[in-house]
């Protein structure tokens, strides 16, 4: 792909505070590495290059772009924040008395450590209590809010006080430190911690960077930025990339004043614009342009399609959520009879219960299907067995990470596998398994024959290490979670070792168990899908379909109505609609049902009526049922 005129334009702009304001489907990350590229080429070293990413999908395909448009340059630091802050606090966190063998925890882990904290008060508490209250403080740390303050603003936890949830908080900083791992948010704290705290490393760090670049800058946090701004400091050799259209995740902390308000940290920064779409037909972009057009908080920027104007966009009423789902499954037939493949098209929905009816339709009608909108890949339970699994040949400090692994044995339960666990990271492989075992833990006597089994099959395992890491994630996989999912899911164990062999596929030839498994810690939601996609909008972004199905579209669904009261929320909202429209190609259909589950009337949204009252032409309404007039 050539770059256009403004594409080459940000490709050759002088190294000097820079945002590059990128509309949707305009080439932003092909232009982003040609930039980088350019520059290693004529001015800066590879080496000395940071390019930071929101996905570590992105990552991959920056670096493997960035190869072919030269063989000999290898960009060494590139990644996400996250990766790149744990990259950092490996090679400096003793200052801050971290260990370098320290573990990256998924969500779902820190929250059960949470749990554990919080389950040693006088209160009575359940998962969902440490998730919300690990919501909270994750929002404090990124949004840059007192976690006192956050709480006393909310309605949550009224039965507990601010100050004790606050202490809590720090105990549960303390049980990390002690397992000696740590979450995504500390990774960004630490990483803050060193520039604030530890002046000489601030200036170690800078001084490993003579050039940054920013992917998706309108998603940056306050930490963020401030992590952006430090690293730059005494160069100034800042490029940004983002589009604040599209800046969807205020919900967890994102910023869209990072990018509105760029010029005022940078007065000297030169905007460049991308503005010429080459993924949708003319009337998707004409259509996205006059929603978005309706917020007034954001970049006077415009989007011009360079494909030819297409079909127009439908907006179809149905009586209720099951003639929704009816009528998008003979949408979708349709187009597969017309020749598009299942793999391109896509329901996306505001939240994610609004699949279900979705799904039953498509199961009755036999057509594929994978929900990208559930639960992540690397927290299902198969591939949570093979990580468990592999981290039993890894030294770590954390029995209760060691333990599920145990646990995939016939014959060894919690409390075997608990104390087999602490044996283990005690005396590490292969002396935790000694003649003096049972000996020294005589209630393990009656679970001898099993224990041997499990050494004798681990030993096995083990003895694969001489050829690679890779023959021993394979031989683990094989010999350890296969017959546990052949045992536990023999109606899809195929399918769930299939995407453990996903996971695998993912170890570098050149890695070690724990590097692998602190970058699978660090690693997206799964994007690989098998027929229909069915998505939350959030999950959806950066992807694209020939054929979208945008659905559940009604006031206090799409926008939601706790957003229907603050014009930021609302703002918010549109410019997610504003992502959902322009992840289509060629067919965009909006669907609405007049009455909810509950027998409750929903009306249409008004990101719809205030499109169809603006201009008319942008979308073609079709009706089965007669409802209120729009």
């Amino acid at each position: 792909m050539r770059l256009d005129p403004q594409q080459d334009a940000v490709v050759q702009a002088g190294l000097m505070p820079t945002l590059v304001v990128a509309g949707a489907g305009t080439g932003k990350t092909h232009t982003l590495i040609h930039r980088v590229a350019y520059w290693t080429q004529k001015e800066l070293n590879p080496e000395r290059t940071l390019l930071i990413t929101f996905t570590q999908k992105a990552a991959r395909e920056m670096q493997a772009r960035a190869l072919r448009l030269n063989p000999e340059q290898r960009l060494p630091w590139v990644g996400t924040f996250h990766a790149i802050a744990a990259r950092l606090l490996r090679r400096y966190g003793s200052h801050l008395g971290l260990r370098e063998d320290f573990r990256v925890v998924t969500r779902s882990e820190s929250e059960h450590i949470l749990f554990e904290v919080l389950s040693s008060t006088q209160h009575r508490v359940t998962i969902r209590d440490a998730r919300r209250l690990l919501r909270l403080h994750s929002l404090s740390v990124n949004a840059d809010l007192r976690f006192i303050d956050l709480l006393q603003s909310r309605r949550d936890f009224q039965d507990w006080s601010p100050e004790h949830l606050d202490d809590i908080m720090v105990e549960f900083l303390v049980s990390k430190l002690e397992r000696n791992v740590l979450d995504y948010d500390d990774l960004l704290l630490y990483w803050s911690q060193l520039f604030r705290d530890a002046a000489d490393v601030r200036t170690t760090i800078q001084s490993l960077f003579d050039a940054v670049f920013v992917d998706e800058y309108q998603d940056v946090n306050p930490l963020q930025v401030e992590l952006v701004d430090a690293l730059v400091d005494t160069h100034r050799r800042l490029t940004v990339v983002g589009d604040d259209r599209q800046s969807i995740y205020g919900f967890r902390g994102s910023d869209v004043g990072a990018i509105l308000n760029f010029e005022s940290r940078y007065p000297d920064a030169q905007v460049l614009s991308l503005e010429t779409n080459y993924r949708s037909v003319g009337r998707i972009v004409r259509l996205a342009q006059e929603s978005i057009r309706h917020n007034h908080h954001q970049r006077p920027t415009s989007l011009i399609a360079d494909r030819p104007p297409g079909r127009i966009p439908v907006f179809h009423s149905v009586a209720d959520d099951d003639e929704q789902a009816a009528f998008v499954q003979q949408r979708i037939q349709a187009l597969i009879e017309f020749g598009v493949p299942c793999e391109d098209i896509a329901v996306l929905y505001r939240t994610h219960r609004q699949s279900q009816a979705i799904e039953l339709a498509l199961t009755a009608a036999q057509l594929p299907y994978t929900v990208r909108s559930g639960q992540r890949l690397l927290e299902t339970p198969h591939v949570r067995a093979l990580i468990h699994t592999l981290a039993i040949f890894v030294s770590h400090s954390d029995p209760s990470f060691v333990a599920p692994g145990f646990q995939l044995f016939d014959g060894i339960g919690p409390s075997t596998a608990s104390v087999l666990a602490q044996r283990l990271t005690a005396y590490g492989w292969p002396h935790w398994m000694s003649p003096d075992l049972f000996l020294e833990q005589p209630s393990l006597v009656q679970r001898r024959s099993s224990i041997e089994r499990v050494w004798q099959v681990l030993k096995s395992v083990k003895s694969r290490d001489c050829e690679s890491v890779v023959a021993v994630v394979h031989a683990a996989l094989d010999e350890v979670v296969k017959p546990w999912l052949t045992a536990h899911f023999p109606d899809d164990a195929s399918r769930r070792y299939d995407e453990c062999v996903q996971v695998v596929s993912r170890l570098a030839p050149d890695q070690d168990l724990m590097d692998f498994l602190g970058h699978l810690a660090l690693e997206d939601a799964d994007d690989s899908t098998r027929g229909i996609t069915l998505s939350t909008i959030h999950r959806a972004k950066g992807l694209e379909w020939a054929a979208v199905f945008l659905i559940g579209i009604f006031d206090g669904g799409f926008p939601l109505g706790m957003s229907l009261d603050s014009p930021h929320d609302l703002e918010e909202e549109r410019r997610l609609f504003y992502v959902a429209l322009t992840r289509s190609r060629e067919w965009l259909t909006l669907v609405h049902a007049w009455e909810s589950a509950s027998g409750a009337v929903q009306m249409p949204s008004r990101f719809v009526t205030e499109l169809l009252t603006g201009a008319s032409d942008v979308l073609s309404v079709e009706s089965e049922t007669v409802g209120p007039s729009l």
